[in-house]
């Protein structure tokens, strides 16, 4: 299992590495969009919050997809996401992701 402190470490070097490559949380653009996934495009920014976005909300989710009651499984993301949002990986863990919900500012 892995420490706070290793969650941490790698949200950081996510967020790093996000800046520097200028990514940014992947737009929902219709319905159909969401009907058709996983896989899920997420893009992992860790704590890196790009220019004209805004983080508006997280939830936790099961790597695996199955929902345990306190992680989201395949399903309950499905049923989460919003067209016209935007999700990035924000945290990792060993087992579980939490992902951003963002919206566009700009």
């Amino acid at each position: 299992m892995m420490s706070q402190a290793a969650i941490v470490s790698l949200s950081s070097k996510q967020a790093r590495s996000a800046a520097k490559s200028k990514r940014i949380p992947y737009q929902i653009w219709n319905q159909i969009e969401i009907e058709q996934m996983p896989p899920f495009p997420f893009p992992n920014i860790g704590s890196y919050c790009p220019k004209d976005w805004e983080l508006v909300d997280h939830f936790q989710c099961d790597k695996c997809g199955n929902g345990d009651g306190f992680s989201l499984g395949t399903k309950e993301i499905k049923a989460r996401l919003q067209v016209g949002k935007a999700y990035a990986i924000i945290e990792e863990g060993e087992f579980q992701l939490v992902i951003g919900e963002f919206k566009y500012i700009g």
